[in-house]
């Protein structure tokens, strides 16, 4: 059939894409064996019986990795595509799905195979891993148009994280094939004879970063309770993420579960399309989400499918023309077709609220207000079998229509790997099985831990029924220790809690910011918790002022804020939201920096426009001027533990805006320097408080209002007094992390440039600390 035929509705077909399973199963197995090498002394190799007994089968199957094939492409018959599939499950056999889903004529494929990388993300193979697939019994198979056909079984033991290379040889010149334009691993092809067989990388001169023809590959043997598909756009599909690092939220959520007993495990299917829509068919980015779903998400067999799609429709609100315009209803009705089709199936569908995107330049008050109509829709839906609630996961405290900065790949819309680990933490894997709940994990954690010296976690376990075997292990981000992680809890009565208790200890060098998760079995069903902690006075204070040139004085100051990092390659929504413009502003960072390995370091500045660095008040780079560039100190000996006053300015004139503080030394490599290097200030005298403070004019119905807002950075509740000069708002114990916020109104169309004052109050080591923190608003006029 051809997926793109519309039916009598004008609607795109959904009809599952036709999915051929020629027999032969267990003579491809063992063809496979007898072609083996004697003594092969592989990482994957073929063994048992009990592989080939699992090879035989067609039950038990679940998918290890999978792409959404959008467009068909060009053509590079006859030649031989080599692609990268990184496998999220353990198998004892692998089969390989072949796709013409997309193509315009029959494809052709003259020989299959599949083996192992010679080395990471290369076109070599490793020699004795290369291993026949065939189709019936066949080397060769044609594809119909609108068509996938599943291979024979492969006798093959591969790990989760074992990168596949398959290798399809296309002998048909002229064949237009289905591509997936952001595969975030290198494809290579080799022109001319067939090299399907080869373990040499060199006749493989060509490379890119898109995936062809493959579409899926399953493995037996694991034992796992299903497969889970990924639906959804770019945010799925990985933009922002590491290339060829796996470190998309799909792939770290893979991750979690491989630490679980196989009946808590599912397979993982990425099935994410960037630009993907849900109300709209695109050339390049798909068919929108419920003309692909049956093609591209149930075509899978899933056991769960996690949908994570809208935004692209989103921002686009008050944008398209009227007759197709974006509407909260619209979103929720495509979103409730996709969870009619799943059900139709029998197959769970949970639900992802959209993360924020204010810094995408097609953020708005009306897109806004989309997106936060829908996520509510989910939050509270009984359309949907779960909800996992990724808004909350990567959202800014300080400022929940963005993203927290350093999980913000840089473009306001997707996370980076930081944020991608963050929405894997958030995902209670119970929320992703069919089987019933059998308790709950909660998370004791303060906010915020030392730098140094141990922290103390808790969490609680309640089971709903009586349990014979408990157990429940705390992970940390990567350089934290935990001591003794895994903690079997033994036999729980029905509503019994039992609190763990673990020391958690940052080591030097390691992340200042993560995610702590609490692992929960209970009679080997899974559940978990998770928390995102910082460490204590880490950072710069950031100064933004609105200024002009040319010689850029530090006055009009807008707001003070402490940044974790100086890492801002696209500064412009940040000077708009801080220092109230995005021409004529400055920005002066201050505090300490402190290295925790001594030796010689290069400070360097990245800047567009002008960028001066101090050290301990010596003047190290100089580059008062406009323009785009990179600069670098003379090499400094820094000694371990030394604290060392720094001070960076940068002025924004026009045109874009960077700006980013690095080092490099034998010990850190070249690199943004991180937030435990950077402290802000103390300024000596009477303690302060942390508290950012914003306040904003804005229009609403023709009525201007005043917003302001104070973010609690403290680790205690703090009392806050909101106070303009159209009324004021008392807050009692705003919780660490926790807004205070109050949009006042002016009572007129238009209000002058002013000041909002905020005071808060707290008890500190026995002590009542105050600290004022004031922060202007300009001159707006609505109508």
């Amino acid at each position: 059939m051809d997926v793109h035929g519309r039916t009598g509705d004008g609607r795109t077909g959904r009809k599952k894409v036709r999915v051929r399973r020629i027999a032969g199963a267990l003579v491809a197995a063992l063809l496979a064996l007898a072609g083996a090498p004697s003594g092969a002394a592989v990482a994957a190799h073929e063994s048992s019986s009990r592989a080939l007994a699992s090879a035989a089968e067609d039950a038990g199957w679940v998918g290890a990795w999978g792409t959404a094939l959008a467009r068909s492409g060009g053509s590079c018959a006859p030649c031989t595509i080599r692609s990268t599939a990184h496998l999220s499950i353990e198998g004892s056999a692998v089969r390989v799905t072949v796709s013409n889903a997309v193509g315009e004529i029959p494809l052709v494929v003259g020989r299959t195979t599949v083996s192992l990388p010679s080395s990471p993300n290369g076109a070599g193979a490793l020699p004795g891993s290369v291993r026949e697939v065939t189709f019936g019994g066949q080397a060769s198979v044609t594809v119909p148009v609108g068509e996938v056909v599943r291979s024979d079984a492969v006798v093959l033991d591969v790990e989760h994280g074992t990168d596949l290379q398959v290798s399809t040889y296309l002998p048909q010149a002229g064949t237009r094939i289905g591509v997936h334009a952001a595969a975030h691993h290198t494809s290579y092809w080799a022109t001319g004879p067939d090299q399907a067989g080869t373990t040499d990388a060199a006749p493989f001169t060509n490379s890119s970063s898109s995936g062809y023809v493959v579409s899926a590959v399953e493995v037996a043997g694991s034992g796992a309770a299903g497969t889970l598909v990924a639906f959804g756009d770019s945010i799925t599909d990985g933009s922002g993420s590491t290339f060829a690092g796996n470190d998309r939220w799909v792939d770290r959520l893979a991750a979690r579960m491989d630490a679980y007993p196989p009946a808590a495990r599912l397979g993982v299917v990425n099935a994410g399309i960037g630009g993907n829509r849900l109300l709209v068919d695109q050339v390049d980015s798909g068919l929108a989400g419920p003309n692909r779903f049956a093609r591209d998400a149930l075509a899978h067999d899933p056991t769960t499918i996690l949908v994570l799609l809208g935004i692209n429709d989103v921002w686009r609100a008050a944008q398209e023309p009227e007759d197709d315009e974006v509407t909260t209803r619209r979103v929720i009705d495509a979103l409730t077709d996709l969870a009619d089709q799943a059900h139709a199936d029998g197959v769970r569908i949970v639900g992802g609220t959209l993360p924020p995107f204010k810094g995408w330049p097609q953020f708005g008050p009306e897109p806004e207000a989309v997106r936060q109509a829908v996520n509510g829709w989910i939050r509270t839906t009984t359309v949907l079998d779960a909800v996992v609630d990724l808004d909350v996961a990567v959202r800014d405290p300080a400022d929940p229509t963005r993203l927290r900065p350093d999980y913000d790949s840089g473009d306001g819309l997707h996370p980076g790997p930081a944020g991608y680990r963050a929405m894997a933490a958030a995902i209670d894997v119970a929320d992703l099985l069919p089987a019933e709940r059998t308790g709950t994990v909660a998370l004791d954690t303060p906010p915020r831990v030392p730098a140094t010296g141990p922290t103390t976690v808790r969490a609680t376990v309640t089971p709903s029924r009586d349990v014979a075997d408990a157990e429940v292990r705390l992970g940390a981000p990567v350089g934290w220790e935990v001591v003794e992680p895994a903690r079997n809890l033994g036999t729980l009565a029905a509503g019994e809690q039992v609190t763990v208790a673990w020391e958690v200890v940052r080591a030097p060098g390691s992340a200042a910011r993560g995610e702590l998760v609490a692992d929960t079995l209970l009679d080997g069903a899974a559940t978990s918790a998770s928390a995102q902690v910082d460490v204590v006075g880490a950072g710069l204070r950031g100064e933004y002022f609105a200024s002009e040139g040319p010689a850029w004085v530090f006055e009009d100051l807008r707001t003070t804020v402490v940044d974790r990092t100086v890492d801002f390659p696209r500064f412009l929504p940040w000077l708009a939201d801080r220092a109230g413009r995005t021409e004529g502003a400055a920005v002066r960072w201050t505090g300490t920096l402190t290295p925790e390995v001594g030796g010689d370091y290069t400070l360097w500045v990245r800047v567009d426009d002008g960028g001066r660095l101090w050290l301990d008040d010596e003047l190290l780079v100089d580059r008062w001027v406009d323009g785009s560039r990179e600069a670098a100190s003379r090499v400094l000996a820094l000694e371990a533990g030394r604290s060392y006053a720094v001070r960076f300015e940068t002025y924004q004139n026009a045109g874009n805006a960077r700006a980013v503080l690095g080092w490099e030394s034998a010990a850190t490599g070249k690199e943004v320097v991180p937030a435990l290097a950077l402290a802000p200030p103390s300024d000596g005298g009477e303690p302060t408080l942390d508290v950012t403070v914003t306040a904003q004019a804005r229009c609403l119905a023709g009525t201007v209002y005043v917003a302001v807002r104070a973010t609690n950075g403290e680790d205690a509740p703090v009392d806050v007094t909101l106070a303009t000069p159209f009324g004021t708002k008392a807050f009692s114990a705003v919780a660490p992390g926790a807004n205070a916020y109050q949009s006042f109104a002016v009572r007129g169309t238009s209000v002058e440039a002013g000041e909002a004052t905020v005071t808060a109050s707290a008890t500190v080591d026995g002590e009542q600390v105050s600290t004022e923190v004031v922060a202007p608003y300009d001159a707006t006029t609505c109508g």
